[in-house]
Parts: C-alpha cells; structure tokens; sequence
C-alpha cells in the first residue's frame, strides 16, 4: 500500500520531475546539470538583471523558474527561450 504524496516531494514542480525523469532514463547528466542555475544571484549574473530584480520577477511569475525547496532555480534553455521571445515582442509592439 502506497502512501499519499505529502510530503516535501509534493511541492516539487513539472520542471523538477521533468529533470527526475531525464535522469533515470540515463540522459547525459552533465548537459542536464550545466544548464540549470541554482539561486537568484546566479539567475541574475546570467541574465544580467540584477539580484532584486530576479525576485521581483520572480514573484510576478515572469521568469521561467521552479524551486528545489527554498531555492530558486532556472534551466538556462528555458531562460534564453523566454527572454528572446520577450524581445521580440517587445519590438514588435514598439513598431
């Protein structure tokens, strides 16, 4: 008899168990772990956005990020995707 997922395995978003998944499938963990960013600091040093910033757009879920525990993380794919759609739309809307 199982149990009910309650536990701190329950907060654990799609992106988490997407990444879960990978690895048990046995894909190259190396590729997988070079592109996550764990922390703020470092979201915002490969972004350029400053550590505040980070947060703010965080909380007005703006960036593309999932959270092991209390730390925020950010595959860099994920954030390069984001942030040039962000820009062409940005273009877009200014012509």
């Amino acid at each position: 008899m199982t149990t009910p997922n309650c536990g701190p395995r329950a907060y654990v978003s799609a992106e988490m168990d997407a990444l879960i998944e990978a690895l048990n499938r046995g894909d190259n963990t190396e590729t997988l772990a070079a592109d996550i960013l764990r922390g703020a600091r470092a979201i915002g040093e490969y972004t350029g956005l400053p550590t505040r910033q980070v947060f703010y757009l965080v909380e007005k879920n703006e960036l593309p990020v999932f959270r092991l525990g209390k730390i925020i993380c950010a595959r860099k794919s994920e954030l390069r995707r984001e942030l040039s759609a962000e820009g062409g739309r940005d273009t877009e809307t200014r012509k």
